[in-house]
């Protein structure tokens, strides 16, 4: 079938990530503020759970795995 081939795999995702809501800027600010402010906070990896084409882990780049 044609969801079975590559080339429609690739189209499949550009529409996905073209049409997909991103999360507002306010979500990712709430989430550093809350690791600046906590001593007890970890900034060596974050969880991008669902992340589709990954258009919100680009923002956690703060958060690196150690």
């Amino acid at each position: 079938t044609s969801a079975m081939r590559p080339s429609a795999i690739r189209l499949d995702t550009s529409i996905y990530a073209a049409f997909r809501p991103t999360c507002p800027r306010s979500l990712f600010d709430f989430i550093f503020r809350y690791h600046e402010r906590n001593k007890g906070a970890r900034w060596d990896r974050a969880v991008d759970l669902g992340c589709g084409t990954g258009q919100a882990t680009v923002e956690l780049t703060p958060f690196k795995v150690p």
